[in-house]
């Protein structure tokens, strides 16, 4: 059993640390390079992580006790916590220390996005993601979609109409994004709810200042034949109806972010 350094056990739920090392040398301090040592201990733990030896709710020990473990000082330890957190792999909650947790959608996201603006991706890249993504989530969505789920995207498509009506684009934008969203939820493929939550940040912010040169009439008005095609359950129908709507919109030449031009790609 692994002995805390005060002599108690450790709390249920906290990894054995000591172990790891000892048996399987997961967190071998001699491959520690000297340089960026908060980088390469957030590694170590991701790659526990990644291979199952770490799993969600497995607390890590204190800070104190780890930074003994890996030989460095605990303001280095405390900046790979720091890294793990942005991360979305761990967090910390005062008097209960630091425990591993499952990544949310939303943290995939917020990466997509991230991607997007850093390797200043154009629309064209966007729309050629899209033409393969997301027919097939329409087609999973008619398949696996429940019947509240349906009502929810009936509910948005009433909300999208108004706002195509009453031309207001903020609207328009939000709710479009969020009829996207909800067709991802309706899948039940958390692949593809993780990746679809990163495509909303990015059709909100991109259709808010662009929708009304991104969205022709015909295009409009797929979304309730997609609707239609989902609460029919006919998968088929909703992968062609959400073909032609990426096929009939045009691929604009408007900037994707503020700051970046279309000659920059």
């Amino acid at each position: 059993m692994f002995v805390t350094p005060s002599g108690g056990c450790p709390e249920k739920g906290m990894m054995n640390l000591g172990s790891l090392v000892d048996e399987s040398r997961a967190f071998d301090v001699m491959l520690l390079d000297r340089q960026r040592l908060n980088e390469q201990i957030a590694e170590k733990i991701q790659e526990q992580i990644t291979d199952g030896k770490l799993k969600p709710d497995d607390q890590l020990p204190p800070e104190r006790e780890l930074a003994a473990l890996l030989k460095v000082n605990r303001a280095t330890v405390r900046e790979a916590i720091h890294l793990l957190r942005e991360r979305g792999l761990v967090e910390r909650k005062n008097g209960r220390g630091v425990r591993i947790v499952a990544m949310p959608p939303d943290s995939v996201g917020v990466a997509i996005d991230r991607f997007f603006i850093t390797n200043n991706c154009s629309p064209r890249e966007l729309w050629d993601f899209r033409i393969v993504f997301e027919p097939k989530v329409a087609a999973l969505a008619a398949a696996n979609a429940r019947a509240e789920e349906i009502k929810k995207l009936g509910a948005i498509l009433r909300r999208l109409e108004a706002a195509w009506e009453s031309h207001d684009p903020a609207q328009l934008a939000l709710t479009d994004a969020h009829f996207h969203l909800a067709l991802a939820a309706a899948s039940h493929n958390i692949l593809i709810v993780a990746v679809a939550t990163g495509l909303n940040i990015l059709l909100e912010r991109f259709m808010r200042t662009n929708h009304a040169a991104t969205q022709s009439e015909e295009s409009f008005h797929t979304h309730r034949t997609i609707y239609r095609a989902v609460s029919k359950r006919d998968a088929d129908k909703a992968e062609r109806a959400m073909r032609q709507q990426l096929e009939s919109t045009p691929i604009s030449d408007h900037e994707l972010w503020p700051g970046k031009s279309p000659e920059s790609n």
